[in-house]
C-alpha cells in the first residue's frame, strides 16, 4: 500500500525515545527507519526524531520547541498518536510511579526510569490526550492480564499509567 499514501503530507514524530544512540537497536527512530521509513518515499524533512545526542533535559526542551514551531502553537493537536502498552501498564515513557505522570505544563519531558535504569524522553499526558485520535496497538499474550486491568480494573493511574489516556481506541491481539 505504500504507493497509495501521499507521503509528502505525512509527518512523523516520536511519542517517546530511549536515551541511546541513534544507531542502537533499542532506539525507536532507528527501528522505524529500518522497518518503515526507508521503504517509503517520505521526505526526510517530514521526520522529526528526538535528539538523543543531547542531554535528556536538553533533548526534551528541544523536542518540545520543535513541536511548537511545527504546529505554530503552544497547544499542538496531533491528528493521530499511536501507542503501545507494556506488561506493567506503561505507555510512551509514562512508567508506573514516575514523576512525569503528574506533569501538566510541559508537552515533552525527560524522565529517569529506575525500572529500566535509563533516561527517556516522552510526550506528556496532556499532549497525548490533546490528539484528535489515539490508537493503542497491544500485542502479546503476556499483556492480556494487564490489558484487562487497564480497561476494566480499578482506576489507579499511578500504578497503571495507560489509564491516563482518554478517548483512545484499542486494537488488541493478546
Amino acid at each position: 500500500y505504500s504507493q497509495q499514501v501521499d507521503w509528502k503530507k505525512c509527518y512523523f514524530f516520536w511519542g517517546d525515545e530511549r536515551c541511546v544512540p541513534l544507531t542502537d537497536k533499542n532506539n525507536n527512530s532507528f527501528n522505524a527507519k529500518n522497518i518503515l521509513l526507508d521503504k517509503v518515499p517520505i521526505p526526510k524533512k517530514n521526520i522529526f526524531i528526538i535528539p538523543v545526542d543531547e542531554s535528556a533535559v536538553n533533548a526534551a526542551i528541544y523536542y518540545e520547541a520543535t513541536i511548537k514551531i511545527f504546529f505554530k502553537t503552544d497547544k499542538p493537536i496531533f491528528d493521530l498518536i499511536l501507542l503501545g502498552m507494556g506488561t506493567n501498564g506503561h505507555t510512551a515513557s509514562l512508567f508506573p510511579h514516575t514523576i512525569i505522570l503528574q506533569e501538566t505544563k510541559s508537552l515533552v519531558k525527560e524522565v529517569y526510569v529506575e525500572e529500566v535504569k535509563m533516561y527517556r524522553i516522552s510526550f506528556t499526558v496532556p499532549l497525548i490526550n490533546n490528539a484528535k485520535h489515539i490508537l493503542f496497538i497491544v500485542s502479546g499474550s503476556d499483556k492480556k492480564e494487564m490489558l484487562d486491568i487497564v480497561l476494566a480494573g480499578k482506576y489507579d493511574p499511578e500504578k497503571y499509567p495507560a489509564q491516563l489516556i482518554k478517548g483512545a481506541k484499542w486494537f488488541m491481539n493478546v
